[in-house]
Order: C-alpha cells, then sequence, then structure tokens
C-alpha cells in the first residue's frame, strides 16, 4: 500500500489476544461460602419435613370414611368403616397384620350379617393405627403423643392422647364385637373391633354390639389418628415419632376433615 507521500507502508493484522484474568481467591471462597449456605438451608427443610406417609394414609382414611358414609346414605342402612386389630377376631378373610387395614362393611338387612363392600385396605408403609376418640371435634388438642416409648412395642388401645387410657377406646371397640362379615365366599367374626359407623340418614355413631342405629346408638363426634410407626408380629405397634401424625375427624353430620399437628397452633 503506497501513502500520499509515496512511502509503502504495510497493513499489519493482530491476532486478538484474550487478557482476562481467573477467578480470584476472595471470589471463589464467596461462592463456596454462599454454596455452603445453600445446602445448609436445603438440609434442614428436608430434615423438618418428616415422614410423608403419615399424611399419605391420613387422606386414604378420609377417603375410606367418605366412602363408608356415602354407602350408608346410597342404601339406607347401616354401614361401617373397621380397623382391623385381630383382637378375638376368628376366621377366613382377615388381613395378615394388626394396626395396618381398614374396611368397609354394610349390614344385610333381616339376615343378621355384613357384607364387606371395601376389602382390606392397607395404609402405606411406616405408618399405623393409633388411636379412635370420641367427642371433642371442637376442642381436640394437638399434642404430642405421650405414655409411649420410642422403639417399644405396645398395644394401642387407648384414646385421648395419652395411650394409658383406654375407656373411650375400649368403650367403642365394643361396637364391631360378634358381628359375622361376609366377603367373596369366606366369613369371620369380629373381636373387638374399633370401627365408625354411620346409619342410612349419614349420621357417624357409636353403638353397643349391633345395634348400631338402634337404641345402643347414639350420633357421636369421633377421630382416629394415624401415626409414623410399624406394627409388630403380636399385634402391637411401635412408634417412630411422637409428633408426626394426622387426625381424621367426623362430626355428628358425618363430615369429614384432616388435621395435622400444625394445625392445632392455630
Amino acid at each position: 500500500m503506497t501513502s500520499a507521500t509515496g512511502k509503502s507502508r504495510r497493513l499489519r493484522i493482530h491476532p486478538l489476544r484474550w487478557n482476562r484474568a481467573g477467578f480470584t481467591l476472595v471470589e471463589l471462597l464467596s461462592v463456596v461460602a454462599i454454596m455452603a449456605i445453600v445446602m445448609a438451608a436445603l438440609g434442614y427443610a428436608v430434615s423438618n419435613m418428616g415422614d410423608p406417609a403419615p399424611q399419605v394414609a391420613a387422606a386414604q382414611v378420609a377417603s375410606g370414611l367418605s366412602l363408608a358414609r356415602q354407602y350408608a346414605v346410597a342404601k339406607n342402612l347401616e354401614t361401617r368403616f373397621l380397623i382391623c386389630n385381630l383382637d378375638g377376631s376368628s376366621g377366613s378373610g382377615l388381613p395378615p397384620e394388626s394396626w395396618r387395614y381398614w374396611s368397609i362393611i354394610q349390614t344385610n338387612r333381616g339376615t343378621g350379617k355384613w357384607t364387606m363392600l371395601k376389602e382390606w385396605e392397607k395404609l402405606p408403609a411406616g405408618v399405623v393405627f393409633l388411636n379412635l376418640e370420641a367427642g371433642k371435634y371442637a376442642t381436640r388438642q394437638g399434642n404430642p403423643i405421650t405414655g409411649a416409648k420410642l422403639g417399644e412395642a405396645f398395644a394401642p388401645i387407648f384414646g385421648a392422647d395419652d395411650v394409658s387410657d383406654g375407656a373411650e377406646w375400649q368403650h367403642i371397640q365394643s361396637s364391631a364385637n360378634g358381628l359375622t362379615v361376609e366377603v367373596a365366599g369366606k366369613s369371620f367374626t369380629l373381636g373387638n373391633t374399633a370401627c365408625v359407623g354411620y346409619r342410612g340418614v349419614g349420621e357417624a355413631v357409636k353403638g353397643d354390639g349391633s345395634t348400631l342405629g338402634g337404641a345402643g346408638g347414639m350420633t357421636m363426634e369421633m377421630a382416629i389418628r394415624v401415626a409414623s410407626g410399624v406394627a409388630t408380629a403380636d399385634n402391637k405397634i411401635i412408634l417412630k415419632s411422637t409428633n408426626n401424625y394426622y387426625y381424621i375427624e367426623t362430626d355428628r353430620q358425618g363430615r369429614v376433615r384432616v388435621r395435622s399437628p400444625e394445625s392445632f397452633k392455630n
């Protein structure tokens, strides 16, 4: 290339040069610190979530109670939501373990026997039925479970928030004692089996013997509690937590709701 003065000039093209420095030590330490804070926060959140299985079980039981009430209203016949505890029950058609299964039965008018409308349904792994309480729909307290030591087996024949009180549970158990249930050509006789009953008009009731809707029956608010735990071979349970539980409540009209421990803090 020739300039106006006649001197030749060469066009020089220089390659691009990246002159970017790496991360400084301060920047690297800042990133590591931020990641540590985020991981710690996530770990804390996960650890406080608890086992989700009791919540799933509560939804399952709530659906079961609603279904039992629907069966009662649809056919205008007494229906019961059973909790299997195998206490004195006998015959074929029973589930293999206590405190983990539920079903729905309905009376056969005039025959004295009951038909299983819903075969035994198993709770999610790691969840057991803890207790069945009468009353206190609006005044129930969400206190941690007391009277039971974690890791020790015990028979959940109790009421209220304390495992030492068996009056309420035992009274409700009597309502299904001696009933004969037929299912798929098999039959079994219930012992002291806990249950929630429904009349044909949809009311939740408890009773004595087979007189659920008769003179021995009365409308009653009731609540089933499921908790984190496992069943043992001798009809007992072992709790894994004293505050990871859910209540499934029904009022006198048969309406169902689920309550967690957190709901009692409001």
